[in-house]
């Protein structure tokens, strides 16, 4: 069995000290700089948001019809699109999704829900929700 002098022992225990107080010196610098991460990534979620949402109008509008009029469009947290309007009819409906589930940008479009406006008139409210594909 090796007995490790006084003198080392002391000395590792001086400089386990020194740098146990340099750690408390720094740890104001490491709450700032978390903070400053957090800021950062705050920044770029909002600016990727406002990128996505910028590609997927162009997308919209590359697909849909004449015929058919977006009155809302938003993002949901799970990255899904969300696209309520108008229509002419049904079809122009099953249409537009079937051309956001075939773009480049969007995936799994489906129809929530259609509905006609009113019974002698041909317009139909719809919602449709599609996500974002992963690049």
């Amino acid at each position: 069995m090796l007995i490790t002098p006084y003198w080392i022992v002391r000395k590792r225990n001086v400089r386990i000290n020194i740098l146990r107080e340099k750690i408390e010196r720094l740890k104001p610098q490491l709450e700032t700089i978390q903070n400053l991460k957090k800021k950062i990534r705050s920044i770029e979620d909002y600016v990727s948001t406002r990128q996505s949402c910028m590609e997927a109008l162009r997308e919209i509008s590359l697909v849909v019809s004449p015929d058919i009029t977006i009155n809302k469009f938003y993002f949901e947290k799970n990255k899904s699109v969300v696209l309520t309007g108008g229509a002419s009819s049904h079809s122009s409906v099953v249409t537009f999704s079937k051309n956001l589930g075939e773009s480049e940008l969007f995936d799994d479009a489906k129809i929530r829900y259609t509905k006609k406006e009113d019974i002698l008139k041909e317009n139909v409210d719809f919602e449709i929700i599609c996500s974002l594909r992963t690049k």
